[in-house]
């Protein structure tokens, strides 16, 4: 179903944001940041990367990793819930 899986895309995305947000950190700063951890793209790359929500989890961790969150937590709201408040 394209409109789930846009909704958990949507969903990483915003997670992921929310982080860069809170530690004010541009991507460019994550480029750096990640580039320490031999992940190598440019902060362009990122931007579309992250703003598609088409990264893997393995690329979330490695970004938590960077910034520095090594223990994370976060509540996923479902697609009802989403549904509920429009």
């Amino acid at each position: 179903v394209k409109d789930m899986k846009d909704f958990w895309q949507k969903e990483a995305t915003g997670l992921l944001k929310s982080l860069l947000a809170r530690d004010d950190v541009s991507y460019k700063g994550l480029s750096r940041l990640l580039a320490q951890y031999g992940l190598s793209e440019n902060p362009e790359q990122l931007k579309n990367k992250i703003n598609r929500g088409t990264f893997s989890f393995g690329f979330f961790l490695k970004c938590c990793y960077a910034l520095g969150h090594t223990d994370v937590a976060f509540k996923l709201r479902s697609p009802a819930q989403l549904k509920e408040k429009l």
